[in-house]
């Protein structure tokens, strides 16, 4: 798949935000994995797999292969290399990688196995997995359902290419993102081993009922890099599209670009500037009006990896600065492929919200007429949604419905699902109206009617907080006054494999939220806020009593996230002259685990620091032992090595006077011994 938008994986080219075009032969396969040109790492790493005959060397090496594989949108060659990798892998977050690829494939039964192992050895990471399980359950519960779509191919488009993001262009053209190449054409896009994304405009034959061979559009549009996922203005004379280019040949940022069409012919196409030029751009949406710009960005005003965000057009013509679309639609994972039906409902692309393995397709309601926030988010479920990546769905606004007939509308999407020509390819749906069959009551005489005892309704009444701080930049400030977290989203997820039940809430102006739970089931509950560090805590509806009502009141107070800035971890101490990690203080440490699990993208700095007894040599050793002790702990509980560094600072931060010669109390030295982190 062009895009390569996977779970932990990156964002790549027009579709998905990094397009540079690669000229170099890669003759080793580590460096071609660095330079993530993975089509051509996964071959040559084979090379390098078949001639280890270390158990951990081939491990690491058929890691990289799945790797590989994964951000090259081959989710059965991933799995394959991570069952591999996984008799010898020291990170157990791999079994975990190799479940996700079988949601992809749609293996949910083998990957409920998977994801039970997994809780059941990694309990500290078991929220995650219980997640996964009820994602798992649904998704085979969705594939059984009537479903109000009926899906085809569209087999006069696509190709054994990616083919993806189509547009309808007047009456009569769809225009769509391809990675064909032609026969002129011979140069491969390293990460995909395809050619490079460009846009193609085919005519539909109704005499045919069928579009012709596609043709590229203008050199104007696309160039020899990467070009994709466009949209037009009512009068189809302005085009909007994705760019990725950078004329040194290496690594760039995608943008947002318009032309104009006059005489037949597109103008140079100009950026459109809605963020700095370090900030990505992409995946352009009209409204229905065209005073409204919506599309998929990774700015820093986000709440994760990619975000629908929107500009509106101001009296002089010009986009204003972008406004998130908020955490109803944005989660921590990805956004992106923002489709606007003429209704005002929102249709876009998400790994974040609960899905059935890769990217799914959801809906969205307005919550007024500005179009600019949305609730009510509602999975498409199968079959518009796969255990593959689905995306870029469009309606057809030229076919009307016909009620009388249970037709009520017509569109397109995109999807890498098992079936099709090639890496992605474009489907065409109708939209039917399921007519629901009649409910039949069987009469029963009184007493033959068992009087049922209400059930127990059991409610959380939640707040959230953050902490506030004397000084904004200094993390050991605190203060013990919080501040009610605003838009704060809560997730609630059964951790009981027997009871499928995800809930996504977001807090008011008051930090509050209110819903009421499934009985007999533990629950986490996870606030987040962007700058912010998650938090979680586990709740259950276990209880035996005879209330009509129970509340469980809960509160979450969220720690700011700051930037190398040492935070010390409480209540870790070492046994003199030792590094080892006492037990006292692994209950400290499985607390940080928990931490940086809730916050997958988060990486951090271990250090240790002694008081200025001793030789400044015999100190540094020690903390570097004590700081490099505490990294391979959290190693062993499953957070992946390439998040964790450490240093040993020995005496030479202290935080008091203390130092050499300066007779102080021991309270005093024990302030210098400390264990910190940061975030890098």
């Amino acid at each position: 798949m062009q895009r390569n938008i996977v779970l932990f994986g990156f964002i790549i080219l027009a579709i998905s935000f990094t397009g540079c075009r690669t000229w170099f032969n890669y003759v080793d396969g580590p460096t071609a994995y660095i330079s993530k040109q993975y089509a051509v790492a996964s071959e040559l790493l084979q090379n390098d797999y078949n001639k280890a005959t270390n158990p951990l060397e081939r491990s690491e090496i058929a890691y990289k292969i799945a790797e590989s594989y994964r951000f090259n949108n081959k989710p059965q060659q991933a799995a394959n290399w991570y069952y591999t990798a996984m008799e010898f892998a020291l990170d157990p977050t791999v079994s975990l990688k190799y479940g996700l690829m079988l949601m992809q494939t749609e293996q949910y039964e083998e990957a409920l196995k998977i994801f039970k192992t997994y809780a059941r050895n990694n309990p500290l990471d078991r929220s995650r997995a219980t997640r996964l399980l009820n994602s798992c359950q649904l998704a085979m519960e969705w594939q059984n359902e009537t479903s109000p779509y009926v899906v085809n191919t569209l087999d006069s488009i696509n190709t054994a290419y990616s083919d993806y993001a189509p547009v309808l262009l007047g009456k009569n053209y769809m225009v769509f993102s391809s990675a064909r190449k032609t026969d002129a054409e011979t140069e491969n896009y390293g990460w995909t081993g395809e050619g490079f994304s460009n846009l193609y405009k085919a005519k539909f034959k109704q005499e045919k009922n069928r579009f012709e061979s596609p043709q590229k559009l203008e050199e104007t549009i696309n160039t020899p890099f990467n070009e994709g996922t466009a949209c037009f203005a009512n009068n189809f004379n302005i085009i909007y599209f994705t760019r990725c280019v950078d004329d040194n040949f290496s690594q760039n940022y995608c943008q947002i670009y318009t032309a104009t069409k006059t005489n037949g012919l597109w103008s140079e196409a100009e950026r459109v500037v809605l963020f700095t030029d370090s900030v990505n751009v992409g995946q352009p949406c009209l409204s229905p009006n065209g005073k409204r710009l919506y599309f998929s960005s990774d700015a820093l005003e986000g709440y994760g990896e990619k975000d629908i965000f929107v500009s509106e057009l101001d009296e002089d013509n010009i986009w204003g600065y972008p406004k998130n679309l908020g955490p109803e639609v944005n989660t921590d994972a990805y956004e992106g492929f923002p489709y606007v039906h003429k209704d005002g409902s929102l249709y876009f692309a998400s790994n974040g919200h609960i899905g059935m393995g890769g990217l799914d397709v959801f809906s969205a309601q307005p919550k007024d007429q500005t179009g600019l926030s949305f609730t009510n988010i509602t999975n498409l479920q199968s079959p518009i949604n796969s255990g593959a990546d689905d995306f870029a769905l469009i309606f057809d606004n030229k076919i009307k419905p016909q009620p009388k007939q249970n037709f009520l509308g017509k569109g397109y999407f995109s999807s890498a699902r098992k079936g099709g020509f090639g890496s992605d390819d474009i489907y065409t749906f109708d939209l039917l109206e399921i007519e629901e069959p009649p409910v039949v009551v069987e009469n029963k005489p009184e007493e033959m009617v068992e009087k049922a005892k209400p059930k127990t309704v059991f409610i959380v009444d939640g707040t959230v907080f953050t902490k506030t701080y004397l000084n904004e930049d200094e993390p050991n400030s605190v203060t013990e006054n919080n501040t009610p977290a605003n838009k704060a989203t809560v997730q609630i997820s059964s951790e009981n494999s027997n009871i499928t039940f995800n809930k996504r809430l977001v807090t008011n102006k008051n930090g509050k939220l209110v819903t009421e739970l499934p009985y007999n089931s533990d629950y986490r509950i996870t606030a987040a806020l962007p700058g912010y560090f998650k938090e979680s805590l586990t709740i259950n509806t276990k209880q035996k009593t005879d209330l009509d009502t129970l509340v469980a009141t809960v509160t979450l107070v969220l720690d700011k996230i700051f930037t190398n800035k040492e935070v010390t971890i409480n209540n870790i101490y070492y046994d003199l002259d030792k590094w080892d990690i006492r037990q006292d203080a692994e209950v400290v440490l499985d607390e940080l685990a928990v931490l940086l699990f809730e916050n997958p993208t988060i990486k951090i700095e271990i250090g240790a620091h002694t008081d200025s007894r001793g030789t400044d040599a015999y100190n540094t050793e020690l903390s570097s032992k004590r700081a490099n002790s505490v990294l391979q702990y959290l190693n062993s509980k499953g957070i992946a090595a390439e998040r964790l560094s450490s240093k040993g600072y020995g005496e030479s931060q202290l935080i008091n006077n203390c130092k050499d010669g300066v007779d102080c109390q021991e309270e005093e030295h024990q302030q210098n011994r400390r264990t910190t982190f940061k975030v890098l």
